[in-house]
């Protein structure tokens, strides 16, 4: 369950109606402490603030879930198809909660099995340093599919983009608030999504943009 769920609802409904910023409707809604009461009359920042928690919360679940149907689920599944067909190469991809899903899937492959011959992960909806051996702001740890992108055959490819607005400005306070470690703003690099700046603290990633990609007919590297 994410922390936010059981902490003072007052603060939490703040937080996020702050993140949420300028799509809050015009005038003293836009002002969280001189919003309008939810209760007292009309739409205002604690009221936008609380529908983005339970939105949130419904990504959170949604995500553990997509995971685990990952690891327990696709990994081993593709295991089975590779002892069936060795020669069989597996391309897969991805979008937002369903890039978390095929990533998560090389966590549950069985050991020695690389039928994967690439992985396509479309504005993932999970940590930028989910692929890093360290993490840069604590190097005692590391993200969850650490070096993982080894047991890929061929390339990993994310793509990402700086407008993608939902990534870049809910979802850094979103994990701060789900894990209980506090406030964070939308450019706290601890806590960015994949899909808004790419993968993180990986050595040998290439950045490409879509300009460059389409000029060049594809792309190379473990990222873009």
């Amino acid at each position: 369950m994410p922390v936010f769920l059981v902490a003072d609802p007052a603060e939490v409904c703040g937080r996020f109606a702050d993140a949420l910023g300028p799509q809050l409707p015009e005038g003293p809604e836009r002002c969280w402490r001189g919003a309008r009461s939810a209760v007292g009359g009309g739409p205002g920042a604690p009221l936008a603030g609380a529908r983005e928690a339970l939105r949130q919360a419904a990504y959170h679940v949604l995500g553990r879930r997509a995971g685990h149907v990952g690891e327990y689920g696709l990994g081993p599944l593709l295991g089975e198809v590779a002892r069936a067909a060795p020669g069989l190469r597996i391309h897969l991809v991805g979008h937002g909660t369903g890039a978390r899903l095929v990533a998560h899937a090389l966590r549950g492959l069985p050991a020695g099995a690389r039928p994967v011959a690439s992985v396509t992960l479309l504005q993932g909806t999970f940590p930028h340093y989910a692929f890093a051996a360290r993490l840069p702001h604590a190097p005692e740890r590391s993200g969850a599919l650490r070096d993982l992108q080894h047991r890929i055959r061929g390339p990993l490819v994310v793509c990402h983009s700086r407008h993608d607005t939902a990534l870049g400005t809910l979802y850094p306070p979103a994990a701060r608030l789900a894990d209980g470690s506090g406030p964070a703003g939308a450019d706290d690099p601890r806590r960015g999504a994949i899909g808004h700046d790419g993968v993180r603290a990986v050595p040998g990633t290439v950045a490409r943009s879509l300009a460059a990609v389409l000029r060049a007919g594809g792309c190379r590297g473990r990222g873009a």
